[in-house]
């Protein structure tokens, strides 16, 4: 089963295994690498709503933070709007969880 998952995933080849057929094309295909090295990546590369923002909402900044250490997880975002914080919001989470379920906690939590 490793053999054809690998050929199916890694090298995008159709294969058969114990009568059942797996065609690469109906999985998810990896995302290409970024032709942008981190350090070079520039604030025009954000996304952005060019610079306007309409006459009857407020700009605010939204900014979530996430950590694991020692098996202890952790979530936090704040807003910032006219140069003040408006909301904070913290949460410990169980060892279980990623660092990365921690950040999309942060996100869908400072969405709401």
């Amino acid at each position: 089963m490793q053999s054809t998952l690998v050929r199916v995933g890694s090298l995008g080849r159709n294969c058969d295994y114990e009568g059942i057929h797996f065609d690469h094309e109906s999985y998810e295909q990896p995302s290409p690498p970024s032709t942008i090295h981190p350090t070079l990546f520039s604030l025009e590369y954000r996304i952005t709503h060019e610079g306007q923002v309409p006459s009857n909402r407020t700009s605010i900044e939204v900014y979530t933070d996430d950590s694991k250490i020692n098996d202890q997880t952790g979530s936090a975002f704040c807003v910032i709007a006219n140069e003040a914080i408006t909301k904070t919001w913290k949460a410990k989470l169980i060892p279980a969880n990623t660092v990365f379920q921690a950040e999309m906690l942060a996100l869908k939590a400072a969405i709401e």
